[in-house]
């Protein structure tokens, strides 16, 4: 009986094929039928006329062309093609240690974040959400030392180079600072951010940085003002709470700051206004982003925002609570012992 339902309503409603589907997914992505075509004539190098004739359905996209579209517009096949709409399929690319061959390589993800930030950062206003294991950038932006760190000890993990066998002698690339400026003028368009600390995220940092000392990548000095600046940051987000970055440049109507009661392996962020959406999504050693995604970005946003429901309010939260849980941050800092954890 059930089999024999299921092909009345096959009779009364034809299903969509790949191609009507996706077309009509690049519909939702840009409403604006000049931008889609204009994107697509940017991606595929045809006619305008051409591209016309394909969203009209007159001509079928090639799978050739369907694949160039997906992979820069970062679409998910899958996703068009499931009819479980509580489903969501993420786009994953691997991070392979020591895979990189150069610096360069390393900050070509920053090149594609900056087109994108460079879209939302017209867009106003904007709400912004954070779950993190590691620091936001914005959060250490503002600390030479530790700003310098954290980029250091993510290449010595995937640039296959003896470029970083010193941190004393590396530099950080001057052109990083363009990215850090546009994500500076996107935060000071956010009406809301609320961030999700792990409540390891201490700990994990000093292990790593320890580690490092092990490895006589970093020496002793470096190490100590680096824990310096941890101290620092620590004290800014004490004092301000409501604002939580040293970089007065941020100007945000609301910043709430949870703890997480759970240990947190990932890190996700959300960009989000009326009209464009950016998610992103890390650990170790995976990445994805979804962009301009209306109905996968609400899965991952209603997602981020539950990981409250595990958390404790701590910018809301009395001034002796919120002293407590920050002087235990600073014990864990001062009680780093080189070479041993």
């Amino acid at each position: 009986m059930a089999r024999l339902k299921n092909k009345n309503i096959g009779d009364t409603m034809k299903e969509k094929d790949l191609h009507e589907k996706f077309v009509d997914y690049l519909h939702s992505l840009y409403p604006s039928k000049k931008e889609l075509i204009n994107i697509l004539e940017d991606i595929l190098k045809i006619e305008r006329e051409s591209i016309s004739r394909r969203l009209k359905g007159q001509v079928f996209f090639t799978a050739n062309e369907i694949g160039k579209i997906a992979e820069k517009l970062n679409i998910s096949l899958n996703y068009i093609m499931d009819n479980n709409n509580d489903s969501i399929f993420l786009p994953l690319n691997l991070a392979i240690p020591q895979a990189i061959e150069s610096v360069d390589d390393y900050f070509k993800q920053f090149y594609y974040d900056l087109d994108l930030l460079s879209e939302m950062k017209k867009i106003s206003p904007l709400q912004l959400g954070y779950v993190f294991d590691i620091f936001p950038i914005e959060f250490y932006l503002p600390y030479k030392n530790l700003c310098k760190y954290m980029y250091f000890k993510s290449m010595t993990l995937f640039v296959r180079t003896k470029f970083f066998d010193k941190f004393s002698s590396w530099q950080l690339p001057e052109y990083i600072n363009k990215y850090h400026n546009v994500l500076i003028e996107c935060l000071n368009k956010a009406e809301s951010i609320f961030y999700v600390w792990n409540n390891t995220l201490i700990w994990n940092f000093i292990k790593d940085l320890n580690l490092s000392y092990k490895l006589r990548l970093i020496d002793n000095e470096d190490v100590q003002l680096i824990k310096k600046d941890i101290h620092d940051l620590l004290e800014e987000i004490v004092r301000k709470s409501k604002t939580v970055t040293k970089n007065t440049e941020i100007k945000t109507r609301s910043i709430d700051l949870y703890i997480s009661s759970i240990n947190i392996n990932f890190s996700a962020s959300y960009l989000h206004s009326s009209t464009q959406s950016l998610v992103q999504y890390r650990s170790p050693t995976l990445y994805s982003k979804i962009y301009r995604n209306t109905k996968e970005f609400y899965t991952v946003y209603n997602w981020m925002n539950s990981m409250k429901k595990l958390s404790t309010l701590i910018s809301n939260s009395s001034i002796v609570d919120r002293n407590l849980f920050f002087e235990e941050q600073h014990k864990i800092v001062d009680n780093m012992l080189l070479g041993t954890i």
